[in-house]
């Protein structure tokens, strides 16, 4: 059922790609332990939430971030959020993170550093990643 329900969001990804109406919805990938897909949308400029879910078909892991951008100097962007892991051991997320969009001509696409805090009932640890996002839309 696991298989399942990770092709249909999957499915439903690429569909929402494909729609040119979602003008500031994002795309995502972060390459850790636990490697992860987002789908975002910036509700304006400094608020935006995402749902991520594991590319490896061994776990159903899935996060809800809401994120706010602190401060963004030039083509630097510092981010904080709260957010749910929802699987096995679900708790409380804490991405801290840092994009950067290197390209002048290329803006839609950043590549982003991000520690993430988890804590459950039973543990607490730190993962990070690194990855990269395409913004629909973005000038």
């Amino acid at each position: 059922m696991n298989k399942l329900i990770k092709i249909l969001f999957v499915i439903l990804l690429f569909t929402l790609i494909a729609n040119k109406g979602f003008s500031q919805t994002s795309i995502s990938y972060y390459n850790s332990s636990d490697s992860k897909i987002g789908l975002a949308h910036n509700f304006s400029e400094k608020l935006w939430g995402e749902a991520r879910v594991a590319v490896t078909f061994e776990d159903f892991n899935t996060d809800f971030v809401l994120s706010y951008n602190v401060f963004e100097i030039n083509n630097y962007n510092l981010y904080l959020g709260l957010g749910a892991q929802i699987n096995d051991d679900s708790g409380l997320i804490i991405p801290i993170g840092v994009q950067v969009a290197p390209f002048e001509k290329f803006k839609e696409l950043s590549l982003h550093v991000e520690l993430q805090p988890i804590f459950t009932e039973n543990d607490s640890k730190l993962q990070s990643s690194i990855g990269l996002r395409y913004t629909f839309g973005k000038k």
